[in-house]
């Protein structure tokens, strides 16, 4: 029969352990995609094949941020972009096996005034080669994108937080991203949007990327890029002239962890 120590996963609990760290760890996400202007990564995609000696794996997902609403004329940010889910899983593998592992890649900016979702992130393989199958397939969706409209929302009030769960699978725990909320001036000066992190509900109140005073670039960076991983873009602010975007989304990230 085994012994209980062996069979879980945590070094917490076992009193015989080291004080070191005895995991290993690896990280998969676009460097390229964070605290970028205008992104043009596409998300980071490696195969990973279990080490000798490793008989369990934990799998942790974060979807990428959803970017937000771009503005024309009139338009404010009524939704910012939302954050990307999050998903864990652990189970036991065998040296050999493979798994295709996938971090989502930042939004574009978009000057739309809907904008679309974020990217996902996954890891997925059946493992039929080793002839001892442990099937995985766990996924987390990208944060809702943001939206804006011309001035439903007078100055001085508030866009409701709308609990907008994204989606999960394949996970032993979860937490789904929701979207984000705005506070709309007459022009973008005294704006702010509040961009949720992933997985969290947590995040920063930000400054609009306000086109009134400040042309295309300069606004989105003056709104503060996203947070890494999974957090939402900024919507834009304006009054008049072209069309400007919203800020975009943040990579997403898979981080294994194994023994």
């Amino acid at each position: 029969m085994s012994d209980l120590r062996t069979l879980y996963p945590d070094s917490r609990y076992n009193i015989t352990s080291s004080v070191t760290n005895p995991y290993n760890v690896i990280y998969v996400y676009d460097s390229a995609g964070i605290n970028s202007i205008y992104p043009t990564s596409t998300g980071k995609c490696c195969l990973w094949t279990v080490p000798t000696g490793a008989t369990w794996a934990k799998f942790e997902v974060w979807g990428g941020g959803g970017p937000g609403g771009g503005s024309c004329c009139c338009q404010q940010p009524q939704q910012p972009g939302g954050a990307g889910s999050y998903a864990r899983k652990t189970i036991r593998v065998v040296p050999g096996q493979q798994y295709t592992v996938c971090a989502a890649a930042p939004t574009c900016c978009y000057s739309a005034c809907q904008a679309p979702a974020g990217y996902p992130s996954y890891a997925c393989g059946n493992n039929s080669n080793t002839g001892i199958t442990y099937p995985l397939c766990l996924c987390a969706s990208g944060g809702w994108g943001g939206f804006s409209q011309c001035f439903t929302v007078a100055a001085g009030c508030y866009h409701c937080l709308t609990c907008v769960c994204g989606t999960t699978c394949g996970a032993d725990l979860s937490i789904c991203g929701t979207t984000g909320a705005s506070h709309n001036s007459s022009c973008g000066y005294d704006g702010w949007t509040y961009t949720p992190d992933a997985p969290y509900l947590g995040g920063g109140m930000r400054t609009s990327a306000d086109f009134c005073a400040f042309a295309n670039a300069a606004g989105i960076s003056m709104s503060g890029y996203a947070s890494f991983p999974g957090g939402g873009g900024a919507g834009a602010n304006t009054t008049g002239g072209n069309c400007y975007c919203g800020g975009p989304g943040a990579p997403g990230l898979v981080v294994i962890t194994y023994k």
